[in-house]
């Protein structure tokens, strides 16, 4: 997803370095009209941009969290995943496992860690 949205976001950026430029061209030559509409246009890019932006600010943010919490075993905390609920209390694993776990093996998203 991280791939197409930086591929996404190249594409909108070279069309809107083809509207300035030709804005600029245009301007030159003193086509005021023309100038304006490829402006606008630029403009629209760079919003469509900051849109796609913001999204994948959002998308990035998804996390499943887990918990603390105690296990059976003495020394060993263990942590359990507040949002699947495949079983009573989501996933338990121990300290020294969590820490090599990158993603939730229920939902996939990245695990986060929350006190």
């Amino acid at each position: 997803m991280k791939e197409f949205i930086e591929k996404l976001i190249g594409r909108l950026e070279e069309k809107a370095i083809e509207h300035r430029e030709t804005g600029f061209e245009m301007e030159r030559k003193g086509f005021s009209n023309i100038a304006d509409k490829q402006y606008a246009k630029q403009t629209a890019y760079l919003n469509a941009i900051e849109i796609v932006n913001q999204l994948a600010g959002e998308y990035n943010n998804d996390f499943c969290e887990w918990e603390k919490g105690s296990s059976g075993y003495v020394g060993y905390p263990a942590y359990y995943s507040r949002c699947c609920t495949t079983n009573s209390k989501g996933l338990e694993m121990q300290t020294h496992i969590i820490s090599d776990w990158k993603f939730c093996p229920y939902c996939g998203k990245k695990i986060k860690v929350v006190e």
